[in-house]
């Protein structure tokens, strides 16, 4: 018999106090049942959570939208898919050992823009996994899940990425590319949508006068330069959406090619 860990802080999540009864269960049925796998992404059809939890589709369903919602899970209805958003950060694969085991759960499995996901949270929580992946998962996959990923964000990723290949690593270029004539419509666009998610990041969580600079004892404030951070990190996970195998600066403040992004950005913040 295999066991499931529920960390012990789920019951005083922000996230799980406002769910009712019904997600709640289905939460920890979602993290316990005996299909899960300890990296937190595998195929679960939503029948088999009627069935096995005795609840009806439709409160299946209801439930699913909320922990969505939250991003607590996310799942990919063509092909049953889920991945427990958060399960890398809790389950650590640096094992050599682990990694192998968790590539012969992950081969089988229906191809899944959520492999994309998966493995942007080993970049963001086990970084020696995600290099084991890209290594050992086949070119075709990986451009196929990509292609369906592409599918489902270029509504919202519009413009965002449009020259940015030859720019990565060049601040300069970086500036240029995002504000050719061509793409000015876009950007414009782009830019709402970011500064609509910084305002929404703001209200909820982000204390920007915490955030101290490197080489400096001062404090950011929140400004246009503390923006202009947020705006970094957030063009750095669309570049990652758009292209897994994007060579970017880690979202580090004492990282110093992302300190010229940030300037670069600011630069434009200020046009």
């Amino acid at each position: 018999m295999k066991y499931n860990k529920v960390q012990s802080n789920f019951w005083i999540s922000s996230d799980v106090m406002k769910w009712d009864k019904n997600t709640i269960f289905i939460a920890l049925y979602i993290l316990t049942n005996q299909h899960r796998s300890s990296e937190g992404i595998y195929r679960l059809p939503k029948a088999y959570v009627s069935e096995d939890a005795n609840f009806e589709p439709h409160e299946v369903e209801k439930a699913f939208e909320e922990l969505i919602e939250s991003d607590f899970i996310r799942y990919d209805s063509e092909t049953s898919v889920i991945m427990i958003t958060k399960a890398l950060k809790y389950q650590t694969v640096n094992n050599p050992n682990h990694q192998k085991a968790a590539l012969k759960i992950l081969k089988p499995l229906p191809k899944s823009y959520l492999l994309i996901d998966f493995i942007k949270q080993a970049d963001k929580y086990c970084r020696s996994f995600k290099e084991f992946l890209l290594e050992s998962l086949e070119d075709e996959l990986l451009a196929e899940v990509q292609k369906k990923k592409n599918e489902i964000i270029k509504n919202t990723n519009d413009g965002i990425s449009v020259g940015i290949d030859d720019a990565i690593g060049n601040p300069q270029a970086l500036t240029q590319s995002l504000t050719t004539p061509t793409q000015k419509q876009s950007r414009k666009r782009n830019e709402k949508m970011v500064i609509d998610n910084l305002n929404t990041d703001i209200s909820k969580n982000i204390d920007f006068a915490d955030v101290k600079l490197k080489d400096s004892k001062e404090l950011w404030e929140l400004s246009p330069e503390s923006k202009a951070v947020e705006l970094t990190k957030y063009l750095i996970e669309k570049i990652k959406d758009n292209n897994y195998r994007a060579r970017v600066p880690e979202t580090d403040l004492d990282n110093k090619l992302f300190n010229k992004w940030v300037k670069e950005l600011e630069k434009i913040n200020r046009l």
